[in-house]
């Protein structure tokens, strides 16, 4: 069980785990694409919250988004024998730098349009990158440089990104995270439809590429959040609406940190004293829910 007062402290799979201990009864009955079904609800939810402005309910959905995927990667474990370590499974294509320029701050932008269109050419670079992100994953892990909380995965993210996410309009961040949830439906489809695919290594690893991925644009929204919340102080200031008393970085320093993955997720899960954390639909540890479909 984890505790508010250790809310910094815990890692991307102790979230998994805590999920698990809340959900994991129910989502054993539930098929691998049963899951993700869910997801893939949230996420239209929350394409619609953030179309009309209600960017609380928003965060509540990048929430349950992140709760779904935390079943998933269980789920996928036990019925296809992908990773179980959700850390893992982002560092195998994330270790602490862009998969796709293997640069950290990312340079994608800089060499769009140069793309490679040779087939050929085109695999023997992505095989490229997958063997330099075994690699360096593998030294990550010998050297201790592993992101140890979930804060510190969402700042390997920021170190990353942030050029790129800073300038992205909070709707198109949107649009790549649905991207990516539809790009994991799809490589379930291509189990259903393909069912010898679920023994094969190069699917589990493009199926575990996808789940970074959607990892990835969650954490972008959570950034685009706290950057609009620290604009939006920097306005109220501008126009008089909070003082300006010559303590502006250290206003903005407080309040920038007011939307992070961790607190969001306990806002969203946590039971009325604030201390713990339960399904807040059933108003129980472990959710009683019945499953209706």
């Amino acid at each position: 069980m984890l505790y508010k007062a250790q809310i910094n402290d815990y890692g991307l799979d102790d979230w998994v785990m805590e999920f698990h201990e809340i959900y994991g009864a129910v989502n054993k009955d539930r098929t691998l694409e049963s899951v993700w079904l869910h997801a893939i609800e949230d996420a239209s939810q929350l394409h619609e919250d953030l179309r009309i402005g209600e960017y609380y309910n928003a965060l509540g959905h990048i929430a349950d988004i992140f709760c779904w995927l935390c079943a998933f990667t269980m789920k996928a474990h036990s019925d296809l024998g992908t990773k179980e370590s959700l850390l893992d499974i982002v560092l195998c294509k994330y270790p602490r730098y862009c998969f796709y320029c293997q640069s950290s701050p990312c340079i994608c932008s800089a060499i769009i349009g140069r793309g490679i269109e040779d087939r050929t050419k085109k695999e023997q670079q992505k095989k490229y990158r997958l063997q330099r992100t075994a690699v360096e994953r593998a030294r990550l892990h010998q050297n201790g440089y592993e992101p140890k909380s979930l804060q510190e995965i969402v700042e390997m993210y920021r170190t990353i990104y942030d050029a790129i996410n800073f300038r992205t309009p909070l709707e198109i961040i949107m649009a790549h995270l649905q991207e990516e949830v539809g790009e994991v439906a799809s490589a379930l489809n291509d189990i259903i439809d393909y069912p010898e695919r679920r023994f094969n290594d190069e699917y589990k690893q493009e199926l575990e590429h996808e789940i970074a991925d959607v990892i990835t644009w969650v954490v972008a929204l959570i950034l685009k959040f706290d950057y609009l919340l620290t604009a939006g102080a920097v306005y109220q200031i501008r126009t008089g609406e909070i003082p300006d008393d010559g303590k502006l970085a250290n206003y903005l320093e407080k309040h920038s940190l007011g939307i992070t993955l961790s607190s969001v997720l306990w806002t969203r899960f946590q039971t009325p004293d604030g201390n713990a954390l339960w399904c807040p639909n059933c108003k129980e540890r472990p959710c009683n829910l019945k499953l209706l479909r």
